[in-house]
């Protein structure tokens, strides 16, 4: 074999050469950002509303066995560091996309002696200033630019870091100075979410998979455009089940074999992620006792520790929140759209979590799922009717404002004498999640139901389109509580305007409810339709 077969790292070491070359033997060179490795970033879809979901086997759980993590992926991965205890002037490691980072507590003196270089001079000209966001912090992917190796830390002739494998010398701002290498290290995304904890690249959603996906029409269509519950339908209608029951069975399997997939991130993350969601049926929103029970039913029948029991919270369904959570079940709470009912939601999970008799609550968690787009949508048709300039110009405003609101009503809720008790028994706060995200008003930005709700301990679910325009211009940043005086005054000035907010939360609800039970309707006639297709008979 001849040096030319050999992989360029190999044959630079039987031929040293001072000529760069890079081993993309295992290592492929990836441009960022290229589209046909976009599509499935975050797996967290909706399609305009986070509904009920047989996870059906024919097309979601072939494709999540089929994926794989994409460069992309791999870029939106997070990963939260504790900078409390690094002392300055030292240097620590952490591994983030599979490779180390370094992260410099930088003194007095590291700081005067990186601003104190003749830019000009660089190999790869960089200010110290555009590669940090806070001066005393430096954070680099620890590689070599050279050939890939891990250059040793607070060593070389400049301060900073040295590669022993070919001499490439970088100094405290991880500028290459002396040696092969042509560029400076690189610099992940970052934020600093408070002074001491650090975040290293995304943090679009806290599940690395929250599996709870409206499926409503994709269930249908897999029903009638295949053959995949073909043998499954003989077999239940041949046992005598009705319509209904056959549905039931068909998603419990489904579900089960999801969270089966999704178990292993459950355990690894102590049961913060891998959840997947099933809702009760839409028919019983307004009935506490019917749903209590079929939220028991449906947790032993599925019989999985990551399974979320999804219940509306309609004013009829807020005790049985409270109840199912008594009784060790985690819920997935859909359909808020005001803060006086997602105070009540809150409170129902504080009241659960408490007459559970626990002792460890760390595996009873809960989402609250609070609607976005759709608020605008109401209120901006009440806005227009109103007419006048100020009201005119609070169109596209209502919605981000009061979802603000509601996580500072989050971080409120969450805190005090009364959460510090359960946090000792191990309670974990109950995630908001952000729902309807779709921007409907072609006239908005495409992410303006994305980019201002970004915060610590939030979930966002995204329909592709959002999705997409997020990842090609969306703003990392935590915004969520970046001006909250701001949603307030929007909110008071909608108020002084005559939008009676709690009035457009029940109407909202009304609505969503009205739909589910439509969508869950619409779902059994396919199924009949189905059966009748099969030249099967249901009793």
């Amino acid at each position: 074999m001849g040096l030319a077969d050999l992989p360029p790292t190999v044959a630079a070491m039987k031929n040293p050469t001072s000529k760069i070359v890079y081993d993309e033997h295992n290592h492929e060179r990836f441009p960022p950002g290229d589209p046909s490795k976009r599509a499935f970033a975050y797996f967290v879809l909706s399609g305009g509303r986070f509904v009920y979901a047989s996870l059906l086997r024919l097309l979601i759980l072939k494709f999540v066995l089929s994926m794989s993590a994409t460069k992309d992926v791999l870029a939106l991965a997070s990963l939260e560091v504790d900078l409390s205890g690094i002392e300055p002037g030292s240097t620590v490691t952490v591994k983030w996309r599979g490779k180390p980072v370094f992260i410099r507590h930088r003194t007095e003196d590291d700081i005067k002696l990186a601003n104190s270089v003749d830019v000009a001079s660089l190999r790869d000209p960089q200010e110290d200033a555009a590669r940090v966001k806070n001066p005393e912090w430096l954070v680099v992917v620890g590689v070599c630019t050279h050939l890939g190796c891990i250059p040793l830390p607070n060593a070389g002739d400049f301060g900073g870091w040295f590669c022993p494998c070919h001499g490439s010398h970088y100094d405290i701002s991880g500028r290459i100075r002396k040696g092969p290498a042509p560029f400076n290290m690189e610099v992940p995304q970052y934020n600093f979410m408070d002074e001491n904890k650090l975040l290293i690249g995304l943090e679009l959603v806290w599940f690395d998979f929250f599996f709870a996906i409206n499926l409503v029409q994709i269930f249908q269509k897999a029903i009638s455009s295949s053959s995949a519950y073909d043998e499954q339908f003989r077999q239940l209608v041949s046992a005598g089940k009705d319509i209904e029951s056959i549905y039931w069975e068909l998603v419990i399997n489904d579900i089960q074999d999801a969270c089966k997939l999704f178990e292993p991130i459950y355990d690894q993350t102590n049961g913060g992620d891998g959840y997947v969601s099933v809702e009760v049926s839409p028919r019983l929103a307004n009935d506490t006792n019917g749903t209590i029970e079929a939220a028991k039913w449906l947790h032993k029948a599925v019989n999985r520790p990551n399974v979320y029991i999804k219940i509306p919270a309609t004013a009829e369904c807020v005790p049985s929140i409270k109840e199912v959570i008594s009784n060790g079940i985690c819920v997935n709470v859909t359909l808020i759209f005001s803060l006086s009912r997602y105070e009540a939601v809150i409170d129902a999970y504080l009241d659960g979590l408490e007459s559970s008799g626990l002792d460890d609550l760390s595996r009873l968690t809960s989402v609250a799922s609070f609607f976005v787009s759709r608020v605008d949508t109401l209120i901006d048709k009440m806005l227009e009717e109103i007419g006048t300039p100020e009201a005119l110009d609070l169109r596209g405003k209502a919605a981000v404002a009061q979802a603000a609101l509601a996580y500072n009503l989050y971080q409120k809720k969450f805190s005090g004498p009364r959460w510090e008790a359960l946090v000792k028994k191990g309670a974990k706060k109950q995630r908001l999640l952000w729902a309807s995200t779709g921007v409907k008003n072609p006239a908005y930005p495409d992410t303006l139901y994305v980019d201002p709700l970004i915060g610590p301990d939030t979930v966002s679910t995204m329909p592709d389109q959002a999705l997409q325009a997020f990842i090609d211009h969306g703003t990392v940043s935590r915004t969520i509580d970046s001006n909250l005086s701001e949603a307030e005054g929007i909110y008071s000035a909608l108020e002084k305007l005559g939008i009676d907010w709690n009035k457009v939360g029940s109407q909202l609800e009304a609505e969503g409810v009205d739909s589910f039970r439509k969508s869950f309707d619409s779902l059994l006639v396919s199924l009949q339709k189905k059966c009748d297709s099969l030249k099967l008979v249901g009793p």
